[in-house]
Parts: C-alpha cells; structure tokens; sequence
C-alpha cells in the first residue's frame, strides 16, 4: 500500500518506520519535495490520487474531504490504519476535528 502521511500524523510514523516501510511505500508532507510543509489539503489530496496514495491523517475535516473527492484516506491508531469508507453525521453537533486524539 502507498502511504502519504500529513503533518499530524508523522510522528507515529515515525516511531514505527522500520515496521511500517516493510510492507508500505511512504511519502510525508514536508519530506517531499512536491509536498511542503505549508502544503494546503486540497493540494495535498490531488498528490495523493494523482499517485495512487492512500492519505493518512487524524484530521476530521481533511477525512471528509477526501471522501468527497473519491481519495482513498485512513486514520492511523497504534499499528492499526483503519481506511475511512465513509463517515455520517447521525445526530447533534460536529464532531471534534482530530480523530483518536486530544491535540
């Protein structure tokens, strides 16, 4: 599978790198000469379907986005990527902006 990491997920990348590169080619914004730090997500989203990467990030907003324009898209917690398929609003307010964490 082929990976884009954005900025806020980069460290548990990190701190699993050795195990994750086995299996997965990985990209990082700000690690790319295409993808600089101040990337905007839109931007950072084209990347990705245009080279057929999987993006990985924990922010709510960017998830949503992706879906709307068909990019495949996960959110990593511990060493699980759980790829997003959809996601519903079922009931009261938005929901926070970073999934599975508190920053």
């Amino acid at each position: 599978m082929k990976l884009l990491f954005d900025v806020h997920c980069q460290l548990q990348y990190t701190s699993n790198k050795a195990e994750i590169e086995k299996n997965h080619e990985i990209i990082c914004v700000a690690h790319h000469k295409e993808l600089p730090e101040d990337i905007e997500d839109p931007k950072i989203a084209e990347f990705a379907k245009i080279h057929g990467y999987t993006v990985v990030t924990k922010d709510v907003d960017f998830v949503n986005y992706c879906k709307e324009k068909k990019i495949s898209v996960g959110v990593l917690k511990g060493n699980c990527l759980y790829l997003i398929s959809e996601s519903k609003t079922l009931f009261g307010k938005k929901p926070p902006n970073r999934l599975f964490t508190v920053d």
